[in-house]
């Protein structure tokens, strides 16, 4: 629909960051195994990044239907 602002960047968004936690969460869980070396910390900062990503995404999604709500309102 013309006007209608585009959900799709946010969405993409997170994809992405959900990606990212699967990414981390699968080399935390290799790190039992002795031979694998994983840097905790490094893969904290990742999940702080992708959960602050998830956050914008989100606050976008919700401003963009907020401004679909308020177009229609106008629109009639």
């Amino acid at each position: 629909m013309r006007g209608m602002i585009d959900f799709i960047t946010p969405l993409a968004g997170l994809d992405t960051a959900a990606s990212q936690v699967h990414r981390v969460a699968s080399r935390i869980a290799q790190s039992s195994n002795p031979e694998d070396r994983v840097d905790l910390s490094q893969e904290m900062v990742s999940l702080i990044q992708a959960q602050n990503d998830f956050k914008a995404d989100t606050k976008a999604i919700q401003t963009e239907d907020q401004m679909n709500k308020n177009l229609f309102n106008i629109v009639g």
